[in-house]
């Protein structure tokens, strides 16, 4: 949250359309995660809003480090695709499995969600921050700064609630 307020009041030379537009969508996106637990069907318009602003991202992506910059878009896409894919996966009440070692990383994605976002997403916004940094867009790498920070301290926080192995357990000292 706090990366999407840093683009969206950083309009420092003036009101920036794009930015206050992409700040917007990725709050947008946050805020409807939050609610995801009880409703996972909304993880749907939150993936729409990620992929939303990661086009914007792309398509103003300026100066010299716009290829890297653009790039970045890439996983956080991915990201934002995946999130549109457990909304319709959960709205269907499906739990996907497979036999197909190609697809198995899919299967592993739905087991650890929060894990699999934050190892996806987290490099491209890396990207980002790098490209727009090489860029002098100040604001957008302050942003995506934030947002690489955010997705490390996420990832960390994973615990797969149906892993009994992450439970801790009593020993009888008697």
């Amino acid at each position: 949250m706090s990366g999407n307020a840093t683009l969206l009041l950083a309009n420092y030379d003036g009101l920036n359309f794009q930015k206050t537009a992409i700040a917007a969508l990725l709050l947008t996106a946050s805020a409807l995660y939050t609610f995801t637990r009880k409703r996972p069907a909304l993880f749907g318009p939150a993936g729409g809003c990620v992929i939303s602003a990661q086009a914007a991202i792309a398509a103003t992506a300026e100066g010299t480090g716009q290829h890297i910059q653009m790039a970045g878009t890439i996983l956080p896409s991915i990201q934002g695709a995946l999130m549109i894919r457990k909304a319709y996966n959960s709205v269907r009440g499906e739990t996907f499995t497979t036999h197909y070692s190609a697809l198995k990383v899919l299967e592993w994605i739905d087991k650890r969600p929060v894990l699999a976002g934050a190892l996806i997403e987290g490099p491209g916004v890396a990207a980002i921050a790098i490209g727009a940094g090489l860029s002098h867009d100040w604001a957008l790498c302050a942003a995506a700064s934030q947002w690489t920070i955010a997705n490390v301290f996420l990832g960390l926080s994973d615990t797969n609630r149906n892993d009994p192995s992450n439970y801790s357990t009593k020993f009888d000292l008697t």
